[in-house]
């Protein structure tokens, strides 16, 4: 091999390391806390969203929802931390024991640890959708799910 290729095919990874340098300096450092910091297109509360899941196809509701920012009223049934994540899961009372409507809190604060069973709050998440069970399936729950939420105050 000549030296100038030699020079270019160093040259080439010096720059391809550099750039993979800066991409991943530029991902570490983004401001992007994991919680949804924009206005809510759909405000609802629980008792309504989940009627609405129960009475659309998920398919229907999913291609409504997921993906949306949402701000769910509702009231807290339980709090529970996530320890290796660092974030926490608030189950919001459905009015239907086979319904379960979970938001997920990518951090850890004493304000969410602090909310109790019974408590009205009121969430803006992106909506993960709905999970409903096939008719084969063991388990009978519907799964409403929220992602990184934060509380309205």
């Amino acid at each position: 091999m000549k030296l100038a290729n030699r020079k270019i095919l160093v040259w080439s990874v010096v720059a391809v390391i550099l750039v993979s340098v800066a991409v991943v300096f530029f991902m570490a450092t983004e401001s992007n806390s994991g919680v949804v910091e924009e206005e809510a297109k759909y405000k609802l509360t629980v008792s309504d969203w989940v009627k609405e899941g129960l009475e659309t196809s998920d398919s229907s509701f999913n291609q409504k929802y997921v993906g949306q920012i949402v701000e769910i009223s509702g009231k807290v049934a339980s709090v529970k931390a996530l320890e290796p994540q660092n974030s926490t899961n608030v189950k919001l009372e459905s009015g239907q024991e086979e319904v379960i409507v979970g938001a997920l809190f990518n951090k850890t604060s004493q304000e969410i640890q602090e909310l109790a069973p019974g408590q009205d709050v009121t969430v803006v998440c992106e909506c993960n959708g709905v999970s409903k069970p096939e008719e084969d399936d063991l388990i009978s729950e519907v799964l409403f799910t929220l992602k990184h939420c934060q509380l309205k105050k």
